[in-house]
């Protein structure tokens, strides 16, 4: 978001209550500002401009369930980052899920578990990016082994409530995931 003396350089756009842009930010700046709000319809016109971020740009097309288009930005992502473990690991968490979302848990899982061991190597355990790839894996095994799923669900939840506390987003949407699976296999 564009602060201070910089205010007065953004582009704000008719009906926007954010600037889309800032005078010298990045368009994957911007891509990542835009994903993290949720505005996907102001992303659109970015999407053609650059492929200097392509997990940036494969997640955009995996929440607008455009699945061969994330895979295929993903990948590319995933060939880019050949020495750099976080983006890797980034690049095989993403796979995961448009593998889970297209109905291959199987391999899905194993990308993620990847992510997940790259995560622990790179970050340590109690790191947010590792709890996002423990929750992810809950997300996969909730359908087939629901007690494997709690396990990394209660694992995630630990991570962002030594991270968080237990009233941020993060730590409340594992407590919810973890909720779920627990009704499911009613352990209530």
């Amino acid at each position: 978001m564009c602060l201070g003396f910089r205010s007065f350089l953004c582009f704000v756009v008719l009906g926007l209550t954010q600037p889309l842009f800032c005078y010298g930010q990045s368009t994957c700046e911007i891509i990542a500002q835009r994903l993290k709000s949720g505005d996907l319809l102001n992303i659109e016109s970015l999407l053609n401009t650059t492929m200097d971020c392509p997990n940036l740009l494969g997640q955009v097309y995996l929440r607008k369930g455009n699945n061969q288009e994330a895979e295929n930005y993903f990948n590319e992502a995933l060939s880019r980052a050949k020495s750099n473990k976080s983006l890797r690991a980034e690049a095989l968490n993403n796979l995961g899920l448009v593998y889970w979302n297209t109905g291959n848990t199987n391999k899905g899982r194993e990308f993620i578990k990847e992510a997940l061991e790259l995560r622990i190597n790179e970050f340590g355990e109690n790191h947010e990016l590792t709890a996002a790839s423990f929750n992810d894996l809950g997300l996969i095994l909730s359908g087939k082994n629901p007690d494997l799923a709690l396990t990394h669900y209660e694992s995630a939840l630990g991570i962002y409530q030594t991270i968080y506390g237990n009233e941020h987003e993060k730590t409340i949407q594992a407590s919810i995931n973890t909720g779920v699976v627990y009704r499911a296999v009613e352990y209530y």
